[in-house]
């Protein structure tokens, strides 16, 4: 049986500016990429939006997302 591919866009705001990123999931793993780089991990207990957001902070704050 195939899994289906979830993906999206999303938007956070961290210290006063707006970053945007995609991110998909697929085999049990969440991406989240920018124009700058990209972080991965995987899904555990945490919800979906939980994740990436906390991806796209570790994005953000290794200077690999742009705004």
């Amino acid at each position: 049986m195939r899994r289906r591919l979830q993906s999206g866009n999303f938007s956070m705001i961290y210290e006063g500016k707006t970053y945007n990123a995609s991110y998909h999931v697929q085999g049990g793993m969440i991406t989240v990429q920018t124009a700058g780089g990209q972080e991965s991990t995987q899904l555990g207990g945490l919800r979906l939006k939980v994740l990436a957001k906390m991806l796209l902070e570790q994005l953000i704050r290794t200077g690999r997302a742009d705004l």
